[in-house]
């Protein structure tokens, strides 16, 4: 479990916790997020999931509301890639 906070991320895979993006997200067709998804702009492709609140913030205002210190991000932008088959 763990959350997600860059300007942009790229999800197709399965993510259990809150993804936060000042910029974009991209939902694409395999991608499951178990939380809520906070954007400014957002792509949801066909058989995507989000089981939580779809949230939108304006670009200039701070994503999740914490400091940079307490962000789990390392880097400015984040793909996941699910690598289950099924």
């Amino acid at each position: 479990m763990g959350e997600i906070d860059v300007p942009t991320v790229v999800l197709n895979g399965k993510v259990v916790g809150n993804v936060y993006s000042s910029e974009h997200v991209e939902l694409a067709a395999k991608a499951l997020v178990d939380g809520n998804v906070h954007y400014n702009l957002v792509e949801i492709m066909r058989g995507a999931e989000v089981n939580g609140n779809l949230v939108h913030q304006a670009a200039a205002a701070s994503t999740s509301g914490k400091s940079e210190d307490e962000s789990y991000s390392s880097g400015p932008d984040i793909a996941v890639e699910s690598t289950a088959s099924t």
